[in-house]
């Protein structure tokens, strides 16, 4: 019996290589971060949108979870991302783990 390989989710695992997600995810979640707070800073916002352990694959797209002190003050909490599927698609590997 084959056993499937089972391993966290990786960026490689829903992105294709030689495309810009670094660059889209980082900037759609820096500018809901910014609503939230004008002074987040871009380089700490990509450190968190581009981690794969703070995604969450769900029906309606990727989840990109902020934990408090990451990018934002603790009094602001933390912040859920959700982008679209279908704003991704340009970017997705084949055979990414996403919903139909």
């Amino acid at each position: 019996m084959l056993v499937p390989d089972i391993h966290e989710l990786r960026a490689s695992d829903l992105f294709a290589g030689g495309t810009r997600w670094e660059a889209y995810l980082t900037e759609r979640c820096h500018a809901v971060l910014r609503q939230i707070d004008a002074s987040a800073d871009r380089d700490r916002v990509r450190a968190v949108a581009t981690n794969a352990k703070a995604w969450s694959l769900t029906p309606d797209g990727l989840l990109v979870t902020v934990n408090p002190y990451e990018v934002l003050p603790y009094a602001a909490g933390s912040a859920e991302i959700i982008i679209p599927w279908a704003e991704l698609r340009p970017y997705l590997a084949a055979g990414a783990p996403i919903p139909d």
